[in-house]
């Protein structure tokens, strides 16, 4: 069973068009992923400059990481300054990180800060990887992909020489093409123009 599900269908054939074709693939997953990733809503906002919360309210947000809480008249707000009685006046727009950014582990010795949106991304991002494993394994897929790699095998592609003449003249023929065109253009500008002042 699980041979069948991990197993290498005609292992060593088609090489890199299978390579190429997981490469193409996972870079689509990854973006999909960093989509999803910054989809959500990273920040809550609580309040404008100038609105007023009640001590109970200030608790609550201050809990989950709010900043810019500005006491009305005595200038930083501490928590441990509040009492019941009191209010708050935001000094600007506040906000918290909301639950999506919170960070759920660190990575020790490196500092990193691995987030909830990180552990829900990466949980989607191996069964992701295992898709397109079986789609570039998948027996009809893999047999297209080492057919065309043994097509383009016989391809005979043309020398430096070759492609550096074929350039030339293709270039040639679009700066004529376009220089004509204009020419064109200029002419028959001139003909409408002509027209509307007879008329």
């Amino acid at each position: 069973m699980i041979k069948s599900l991990f197993g290498i269908y005609k292992k060593g054939q088609g090489v890199w068009a299978r390579s190429v074709g997981a490469a193409a693939l996972s870079v689509f997953l990854l973006w999909g992923c960093a989509v999803l990733y910054n989809t959500p809503a990273r920040t809550a906002y609580i309040g404008s400059a100038g609105d007023v919360l009640d001590a109970q309210a200030f608790e609550t947000y201050k809990a989950k990481g709010v900043k810019n809480l500005v006491l009305k008249d005595r200038g930083k707000a501490l928590l441990a300054e509040l009492t019941l009685e009191d209010r708050v006046e935001l000094s600007e727009p506040a906000a918290y990180d909301a639950w999506w950014i919170r960070q759920a582990f660190a990575i020790p010795f490196v500092d990193v800060k691995i987030t909830q949106g990180h552990v829900i991304v990466g949980l989607l991002l191996l069964p992701g990887a295992w898709v397109v494993f079986q789609m570039v394994n998948r027996r009809k897929n893999a047999d297209f992909l080492i057919e065309t790699e043994a097509e383009l095998k016989k391809v005979s592609w043309s020398t430096k020489k070759e492609v550096i003449a074929s350039s030339k003249v293709v270039a040639f023929f679009v700066v004529l093409l376009a220089v004509l065109l204009l020419v064109y253009d200029q002419v028959y500008k001139s003909i409408v123009i002509g027209l509307r002042e007879i008329f």
